[in-house]
C-alpha cells in the first residue's frame, strides 16, 4: 500500500545480469497515451552510473529520464 503523502520509489533489480543486458519498458505497455518515461539502457551503463552517483536516492534514475515534450 502506498502512503498518501510520501513518494514511493520502486526499482527492478536482477541478480548479477550481464552488463550487456538491455533494460527498458515492455513495448506492449508503451503507446501515444502512455509514452516512455525512461529511456532504454544497458545494465552496465546503469551500474556504472549507480556506483558513481554516491547513492543519492532518486537521482540515480535521472540519467535515464525522458524529457517530456510540452505542447506549444
Amino acid at each position: 500500500m502506498t502512503h498518501k503523502e510520501k513518494d514511493r520509489l520502486s526499482i527492478v533489480t536482477f541478480y548479477a545480469p550481464s552488463y550487456e543486458i538491455e533494460l527498458g519498458p515492455i513495448p506492449e505497455l508503451v503507446d501515444e497515451n502512455n509514452p516512455c518515461k525512461y529511456r532504454t539502457y544497458n545494465h552496465g551503463e546503469y551500474s556504472k552510473h549507480y556506483v558513481t552517483s554516491k547513492l543519492q536516492g532518486k537521482k540515480t534514475l535521472e540519467f535515464a529520464k525522458v524529457e517530456s515534450k510540452k505542447p506549444t
